[in-house]
């Protein structure tokens, strides 16, 4: 399992890691690698795999010029009339926009099935039927499928900013 160096970042500098997933995010990778001392390199994925070596290894030195550079990025974002929280809400709107034109339904469905399984996991945990340590009681699949579904969950992660059934609230209530 790789090291989910956004996860960190996101709990270090949350003001940086806003900006992934949306057009901004060169601009904070950008920062990440200016406080690690790094060069990002010509390939986001060659910079992206440098950054996860980097951060999995990282020192409480580290972290720090991270939180000052999530500082300094705030400054900047500010100085340039940038505002992330427009930007991602601008996003969602354009999503219920769309949502509207096509009258899909499934967002609803999704929505419907992520709730239904939180709250089925929830309940399981809760009556005794599932415990933390049953890993595999909860995801029953391969590690190939697990894999995979690791990636989508990524993926949607990114694409929305946040994780999958946060996003779906946000959806809806934002």
């Amino acid at each position: 399992m790789s090291f989910d160096w956004k996860s960190l970042v996101g709990t270090v500098a949350p003001g940086i890691a806003a900006t992934f997933g949306t057009p901004l995010m060169g601009m904070g990778v950008r920062a990440l690698c200016d406080a690690l001392g790094m060069t990002p390199a010509a390939k986001e994925e060659d910079t992206h795999a440098a950054l996860e070596a980097r951060l999995a290894t990282a020192s409480p030195a580290d972290l720090l010029a991270i939180k000052n550079s999530e500082q300094e990025f705030q400054k900047n974002m500010k100085s340039l009339d940038i505002d992330l929280e427009k930007i991602q809400a601008g996003d969602r709107d354009s999503a219920r926009k769309m949502q509207v034109d096509t009258r899909s339904k499934i967002p609803a469905y999704m929505a419907v099935l992520i709730t239904a399984g939180f709250f089925g996991v929830l309940v399981g945990l809760m009556a005794g039927w599932l415990h933390t340590g049953d890993s595999n009681a909860i995801a029953p699949v391969p590690p190939a499928r697990r894999f995979a579904a690791r990636q989508i969950a990524q993926t949607e992660r990114q694409a929305l900013g946040l994780p999958l059934p946060a996003g779906a609230v946000a959806y809806y209530f934002s």
